[in-house]
């Protein structure tokens, strides 16, 4: 799915109504599915904060909708320009046909008293705020944050900008939900994102969906649909010849436990074969843990010659590998003698940060995956979120390579796009977990997949097994091990995903994503699930 900045939206508001949207209905929509949002909410007495722009007439249609549902409702004009929007002031006068009565602030002294239980609905300022928060509005969003109750905000926590980041001095909306529209804003996906919202959910609104297609954006949104197309249905007559050798170079001595992940999640993805490449010491623990891997060895307690004898398709290297300074001269050697595709994680990340040079020998579209610390040493410091972006795209072009992002969105940065993943969840914050990621890409590319393609489905594959493991097993932490047993379940919600019939798509998705029993993706009216 296309993600698109602030502007591309306006202009794709703009188109819909000229085709014969009227932008009152677009409204009217907006507010109604803020509305259902709200209908899992206990009724209470809410107040509805609305700026002088569009985002405002959002929340004067908000009101009226939940008065016509009993809610106790105070609305709010907040007067910070004189420029008032003509679809604000219609959903304005409608409320006299109501029992809203709006009160107008000009200044402090018109802002209302909260009591415990109320509610806040937060539609001050919209997608188009393009500069910090002053005046007025910034006293009214400092008396909210300070007030210690549930905020709503309609579209965006007034204050943050949709596509850049906001500085930390900005005053900013802190929001327990945000209902936002058309498609989630690129900066709800970055880390910078936490200070600001615990979480949102997308609903469409009826804006023309083939209009949006044609815009050109780096920014994507990773859902199932879009990894099942990649998915590669083996045939009958297969073979383990057929699925490539997988060799994962892993391990020291006390971190024999990486390279098993690795290793078991190799197997656990289907790669046809798959060889460890350890420590002599971690022999009898690769052995005994992973039973159905070939295990080669090195000198004792690190990997130091890199001397391998499997005929191996590709390479998945780093797993608890250390950075002894034996370790780092042996894979000096190895990347100017290697031609393998490599997939590298961790500790030879780690080497390649403490020797730039190296990343010259990588071979084109190895894939790396670092977590945002390991990011920081390959890359050097970053102003913020947008610029970490940028730098990590020059970084992937300048080398040629792929480079997985990982965390909460984990970004997929490839030929100047980012693809921002939807599965996974924090009860994932656990060790080993990169550990099962790199042999889970391994394995992919092993089986054919190119590199991109084994990116984008390892990381959608390796969150969802967390996401399966969290709600169908109930599970309140999980462990990197879970993962691992949970990848074949993966796997086969994906071949059916690829194969299903129309008939029976609405039942997967009910299934595997929890939507609701009504939702209908091609139905302009409908949610996204995130």
């Amino acid at each position: 799915m296309k993600l698109f900045t602030a502007q591309q939206l306006a202009q794709a508001d703009r188109h819909t109504i000229e085709s014969g949207v009227p932008s009152l209905d677009l409204m009217e929509r907006a507010a109604a599915s803020v509305a259902d949002e709200m209908s899992g909410y206990p009724q209470q007495v809410v107040h509805i904060f609305c700026g002088t722009g569009n985002n405002g007439g959002d929340g004067m249609a908000l009101a009226r909708i939940l008065d016509d549902k009993a809610w106790e409702v105070h609305a709010y004009l907040v007067h910070f320009s004189k420029n008032i929007s003509k679809d604000l002031l219609a959903n304005y006068e409608r409320l006299d046909y109501t029992d809203v009565s709006v009160q107008h602030i000009y200044s402090d002294d018109d802002f209302p008293e909260f009591e415990d239980g109320d509610l806040v609905v937060d539609a001050i300022f919209g997608i188009g705020l393009n500069r910090p928060v002053k005046g007025l509005p910034k006293q009214l969003i400092d008396y909210i944050n300070a007030a210690g109750i549930p905020v709503l905000s309609i579209d965006i926590p007034s204050g943050m900008y949709a596509d850049r980041t906001n500085a930390p001095e900005d005053t900013v909306v802190f929001a327990d939900n945000v209902v936002t529209f058309t498609r989630p804003k690129i900066s709800f996906l970055l880390p910078g994102s936490r200070r600001y919202m615990k979480k949102f959910v997308t609903h469409l609104i009826g804006i023309d969906e083939e209009y949006l297609n044609t815009l050109p954006t780096p920014y994507y949104f990773t859902f199932i649909d879009d990894v099942a197309g990649m998915y590669q249905i083996r045939d009958k007559f297969a073979h383990k010849g057929e699925f490539g050798h997988s060799l994962m170079i892993a391990g020291s001595y006390g971190k024999a436990g990486a390279a098993v992940l690795s290793t078991r999640a190799a197997l656990h993805t289907g790669a046809g074969l798959v060889t460890a490449y350890v420590p002599k010491s971690a022999y009898n623990i690769l052995q005994i843990s992973v039973p159905e891997a070939m295990v080669e060895v090195d000198e004792e307690d690190k990997i130091v010659h890199f001397n391998y004898r499997s005929r191996a398709t590709v390479i998945g290297m780093g797993p608890g590998l250390g950075t002894h300074e034996d370790t780092v001269a042996g894979l000096e050697k190895f990347l100017k003698n290697n031609a393998l595709p490599l997939v590298l994680d961790a500790d030879a990340l780690n080497i390649l940060a403490m020797r730039p040079d190296l990343l010259e020998y990588l071979p084109e579209d190895t894939v790396l995956t670092p977590h945002e610390g390991e990011l920081k040493r390959l890359l050097g410091e970053w102003e913020n979120d947008f610029d970490k972006l940028e730098k990590a795209s020059a970084f992937a072009e300048k080398y040629r390579c792929v480079l997985v992002i990982k965390g909460k969105y984990s970004a997929v940065v490839y030929r100047g796009e980012f693809h921002f993943n939807t599965s996974g969840n924090p009860a994932m914050a656990s060790g080993g977990m990169g550990d099962v990621l790199t042999g889970v890409i391994t394995a992919l590319r092993a089986q054919g997949y190119n590199a991109f393609e084994a990116a984008m489905l390892g990381v959608f594959i390796h969150g969802a097994a967390g996401d399966k493991n969290l709600i169908a097993r109930e599970k309140a932490r999980v462990t990197a091990s879970n993962i691992i047993e949970t990848l074949p379940e993966i796997l086969y919600d994906l071949r059916e995903k690829s194969i299903q019939t129309e008939e029976e798509e609405e039942e997967y998705n009910d299934d595997f994503f929890d939507f609701p029993d009504d939702f209908d993706p091609l139905d302009d009216d409908d949610d996204f699930p995130y």
